[in-house]
């Protein structure tokens, strides 16, 4: 796998990651409700982890000689992706595991593609999938929880 094939697998890695910190963050500004207030605790802490693997994502498309993408015709090349804006709380982690479950996909893909051509380029993906596993765990957890769920149910009726 050539250099510039990596580049371009990071930067669709990176537009997706900028989409999810957009919408961790919409939702986390629009879940209303004191009961609430874990939840969104749990959005802006996933929002922010997004941030993080964002910035590793451009730096290493930085040492590895290319250009990470940041204005919006960038991103909307490298991704299909777009902010859900779901008005129940369900709605919003339903839509946040979705986002996480792409992720674990896309992730998975690049780590076999890239395989032993750039070891370095593997192990930050192999650690960032490990974290959006982590994510879809949480945001599972959510759902599995009957008392959680019927006051998620309740409030989107």
């Amino acid at each position: 796998m050539e250099k510039q094939e990596i580049i371009e697998m990071l930067n669709k890695n990176r537009a997706n990651e900028l989409i999810a910190i957009l919408q961790y963050m919409n939702h986390y500004y629009t879940v209303t409700g004191q009961d609430f207030l874990a939840l969104r605790g749990l959005f802006r802490e996933l929002g922010i982890v997004e941030m993080q693997h964002a910035e590793k994502i451009a730096e290493r498309i930085s040492v590895l000689g290319g250009q990470p993408i940041s204005k919006t015709e960038a991103i909307q090349h490298f991704t299909d992706l777009s902010v859900n804006e779901a008005d129940t709380m369900e709605g919003m982690i339903n839509a946040n595991l979705d986002y996480e479950q792409l992720a674990i996909n896309d992730y998975t893909d690049h780590i076999k593609k890239i395989a032993d051509n750039d070891p370095v380029t593997r192990n930050l993906l192999e650690d960032i999938l490990g974290q959006e596993e982590e994510h879809a765990h949480d945001l599972s957890a959510w759902l599995d929880n009957k008392e959680i769920s019927f006051k998620l149910r309740a409030v989107g009726e």
